[in-house]
């Protein structure tokens, strides 16, 4: 996606002048809204078209193999926190939420948790696990998810979805944008706009102030198992972002998918020179200090991060935050350059002991 510094450049200059008004075509990476008089036309993350219609308007002649969903939806079952995050920030959680895949024990938000011991929100069991009659029984009007597995099960049943996950990382300016896929589906594109616009003013101000930074912290950003290393390439925007904050991101020859996969040896070398990293794992995976993640892989005790640097993690709350993106990047900012933006308010992150 990206090749050497100048593209780098590019990107930032795009920052700056890349504007969220709406327009009759729209592309958010892999993701695409097409606004026609009397209906929108989306692409999911693999590219498959939907036509969206509102339920008081006739769906247009000669859409070909388009689903047509009509809108705005009421009824949603939702794999990612990210996309349930939309529907916190869009006031329509309590109205169309009706199914999840992550259970009572995993989530902050009391409403969620609540309507789960009510029955009000279903769960219908471990992404990896689908109880699909249950799924059926609560007749949603989509499924929003990043399992392109489940696509023939939920043809038979009549049951469109939606894969809200791209193949490869998605980029800053479309992790920015990516609301404005979801909004249609509900009507919400002004909403949608005003989100863009903040997220977009923040992502400036984050590379106005980094711009006179005097040291760049360098990063890495990643897991470690025991026999896998999984890390965020270049191309994630997470990876863009350290770099617009003012700091080097260890493993930008690495591109591709989201936590993918390196060898053990390319994460040590970017390791020993890292002074942050910051790691998924955390108490909720058993893992709550420095020492418990080194004993669980010998490698993690020998990086600079570890010994020398300060390693992060992300609160339960991170991930239920997308619709607060503006604040998970401006906290991302202030722990590499705390000098410019302040010390970090820890509202999404935690440093592990």
């Amino acid at each position: 996606m990206k090749r050497g510094t100048c593209i780098v450049f590019v990107f930032l200059f795009i920052l700056s002048v890349t504007s969220c008004k709406k327009n009759s075509f729209e592309s958010m990476g892999t993701f695409t809204v097409n606004r026609h008089e009397g209906y929108t036309e989306v692409g999911d993350g693999i590219g498959r078209r939907f036509i969206l219609v509102p339920r008081e308007k006739e769906i247009p002649a000669n859409i070909g193999n388009a689903i047509v969903i009509r809108t705005p939806v009421n009824r949603v079952i939702a794999y990612s926190t990210c996309d349930i995050s939309f529907l916190i920030g869009f006031g329509i959680l309590e109205e169309v939420l009706v199914g999840v895949t992550v259970d009572k024990s995993r989530w902050s938000n009391e409403f969620i948790k609540e309507s789960l011991d009510s029955g009000k929100i279903v769960f219908i069991g471990d992404s990896s696990m689908i109880n699909y009659e249950l799924m059926k029984k609560v007749q949603p009007d989509v499924v929003f998810t990043w399992d392109s597995g489940i696509i023939p099960v939920l043809d038979e049943l009549k049951i469109p979805t939606l894969i809200t996950n791209p193949e490869l990382a998605m980029g800053l300016e479309a992790q920015i944008k990516y609301v404005k896929f979801i909004a249609p589906f509900f009507h919400k594109a002004k909403e949608a706009e005003l989100f863009c616009d903040k997220f977009m003013k923040t992502a400036e101000e984050i590379k106005a102030k980094a711009d006179t930074a005097k040291e760049r912290p360098r990063v890495i950003w990643g897991d470690v198992y025991n026999k896998r290393v999984l890390v965020e390439p270049r191309n994630a925007w997470v990876s863009e972002l350290v770099r617009l904050s003012g700091g080097i991101y260890e493993l930008d020859d690495v591109e591709g998918a989201s936590c993918l996969e390196i060898t053990l040896e390319r994460f040590f070398l970017a390791g020993k020179k890292a002074d942050i990293m910051f790691t998924y794992r955390s108490p909720r995976t058993g893992i709550n200090t420095k020492r418990q993640l080194s004993i669980e892989n010998p490698v993690m005790g020998q990086i600079r991060p570890m010994t020398e640097g300060d390693i992060y993690f992300p609160k339960d709350i991170y991930y239920e935050s997308y619709h607060k993106l503006d604040d998970i990047m401006m906290e991302i900012a202030s722990i590499l350059q705390p000098e410019i933006f302040g010390e970090p308010e820890y509202k999404y992150f935690l440093k592990l002991k």
